[in-house]
C-alpha cells in the first residue's frame, strides 16, 4: 500500500465525514494576520478572538493597501493585543509580499495561486519573507478560499503518523493528502478541513456517529 492508500484507509476507519470548506476570507487583513499569527498557536483561544478584535477595529482594511495605511498610522500590537514581536514582523513581511506582487484583494490571492503561471512568484515571495514556510504559504492559501490546498500541521502529522506512515517531510506529507484527497473523492480543502476538525476534537463526536 502507498501512503495515499494509509490515510484514505484511516479516514475511512475513522468515519470522517467530508468538511465542508468555505469560499474564503474577504477581508485582506484578516487573512494576513490570521496566517502571520497560526504557527504554534490554538486557533480558537489564541488566533480567532484577535482577528474578530481586528475585524472589529480595522474594519475597512479589506485590501492590501488599506491594511498597509492602517499599519503605517495605528498599531497592530495594540488591536490583537499581541506584544511578540516576530509574529507582527511575519505580518509586515506576508503585507510587503503580496505588495510587491500587486495583489490586493482575497479574491486576486486566490486567483495567483491558482494560476500556473503566478503562483511561483508569489509562493516564491511569501518564502522569502523570514519564518515564513511552506505550512504559512499554503495556509494563507486556505483562507483565501482555494480548495486545493493543505497545510502540514501538528494535526495533520499526528493524522498521518497514526494512519502508520512513516516519512513525516512537509512535502510528501503534503503530496500524500493530495494523492489521499483523490483517492476519497474530495478536495484536498475538505480533507486538509476534515482531518483538522477530527484532530482538534471539535470533529470526533460528529465522526463517531457518522
Amino acid at each position: 500500500m502507498t501512503d495515499a492508500d494509509l490515510l484514505a484507509a484511516r479516514v475511512r476507519l475513522m468515519g470522517l465525514p467530508k468538511a465542508q470548506v468555505g469560499s474564503g476570507w474577504t477581508h485582506m487583513g484578516a487573512v494576513i494576520c490570521n496566517a502571520g499569527l497560526q504557527p504554534r498557536a490554538k486557533y480558537k483561544t489564541t488566533v480567532l478572538p484577535r482577528i474578530e478584535r481586528l475585524l472589529t477595529s480595522w474594519h475597512e482594511a479589506t485590501t492590501t493597501s488599506a491594511f498597509r495605511e492602517r499599519l503605517n498610522t495605528d498599531s497592530l500590537s495594540a488591536v490583537l493585543n499581541w506584544r511578540g514581536p516576530r509574529k507582527l514582523a511575519v505580518i509586515d513581511g506576508i503585507t510587503t509580499a503580496l505588495e510587491m506582487t500587486g495583489i490586493e484583494t482575497v479574491d486576486q490571492l486566490r486567483q495567483h495561486y491558482l494560476d500556473d503561471a503566478a503562483a511561483p512568484m508569489l509562493i516564491q515571495r511569501l518564502r522569502s519573507v523570514r519564518r515564513v514556510g511552506p505550512k504559512t504559504v499554503n495556509y494563507l492559501a486556505i483562507l483565501a478560499g482555494t480548495g486545493q490546498h493543505v497545510a502540514i500541521d501538528v494535526h495533520l502529522r499526528r493524522f498521518a503518523r497514526d494512519a502508520g506512515i512513516a516519512n513525516g517531510r512537509d512535502a510528501h506529507l503534503a503530496n500524500t493528502y493530495l494523492d489521499a484527497a483523490g483517492q476519497l473523492g474530495w478536495t484536498p480543502g475538505e480533507l486538509d478541513r476534515a482531518v483538522w476538525l477530527y484532530q482538534s476534537d471539535e470533529g470526533r463526536s460528529v465522526a463517531q456517529v457518522e
